[in-house]
């Protein structure tokens, strides 16, 4: 029997069955990697009207049966909603790995005379809405190509105050970074005191107790604001100041963190 021959009564059943079975379904299933998870709860929901159905047909009490496919199609909508922050995890933990190796594209890109020029950087200048050739600092410009690259929405902007106005996980007035937030792939911002200002921005790969390791544009091997190329740095956690994630967007961010910022916010 195919999937959709759900034992016909008279026209059919599908404007019964419909509503009920997409009820989770709908929720995010454009999202690769939320899908599959949806669709194994379809199949089975699908197979307990299937068989309810048919003990309809041939029994009389059809109202029970109906009661038993009511409360099945709860039960499996509950168990999606109880596993979504495993699933906002999951689709981070891939939206994290397509984000660093975006990244690693740009591992060797130096500036040609030291003057902000390189095919990388005027291709990530031209998406933020800038002359490629007109020598601004690109440590946001790049951030902007390497999120762009990945399918992240993210700022096209060249200036790193625009990074920090969404999407911000934790600031430094907040305290500690919290011990479960994953930092790596989110974007670090570092405040400068002479500019008033957020002046450089990292995207963190990995930490360790003190330190965070980073992919950054616009610095060289001793972590200028102002170098030569796109490196592989390490920051003190205490250099950074402020943490944004661009790895989730929208409803899947406010599920992740909205009960964190809710808290350190009041």
């Amino acid at each position: 029997m195919a999937e959709c021959d759900v034992v016909y009564m008279g026209k059919g059943i599908e404007d019964i069955l419909c509503p009920v079975v997409l009820f989770d379904c709908s929720r995010n299933h454009s999202n690769r990697y939320d899908f599959h998870v949806f669709r194994s709860l379809q199949k089975f929901r699908l197979f307990i009207f299937k068989y309810s159905f048919r003990m309809a047909s041939i029994n009389r009490k059809g109202t029970a049966c109906l009661c038993f496919v009511l409360v099945c199609s709860f039960i499996t909508c509950f168990c999606a909603y109880s596993e979504q922050p495993l699933k906002v995890d999951r689709i981070r933990e891939g939206a994290k790995q397509n984000l660093i190796e975006s990244a690693e594209r740009w591992l060797g890109v130096r500036e040609i005379t030291g003057r902000n020029d390189h095919p990388m950087i005027t291709k990530a200048m031209k998406l933020c809405g800038l002359p490629g050739n007109a020598g601004h600092p690109w440590c946001a410009a790049c951030q902007s190509e390497i999120h762009d690259k990945a399918g992240l929405p993210a700022p096209k902007s060249g200036r790193v105050v625009d990074w920090f106005n969404q999407n911000v996980v934790w600031l430094k007035r907040f305290g500690e970074v919290p011990a479960g937030f994953d930092v790596r792939g989110m974007v670090g911002a570092l405040y400068y005191r002479h500019l008033g200002r957020y002046g450089h921005i990292v995207l963190i790969i990995g930490e360790d107790k003190n330190n965070y390791y980073c992919y950054e544009g616009n610095t060289n091997i001793k972590g200028s604001r102002e170098g030569d190329g796109f490196y592989r740095t390490m920051r003190s956690k205490e250099s950074i100041s402020a943490l944004a994630d661009y790895c989730l967007n929208g409803k899947l961010f406010f599920e992740k963190y909205d009960s964190y910022l809710q808290k350190v916010m009041k």
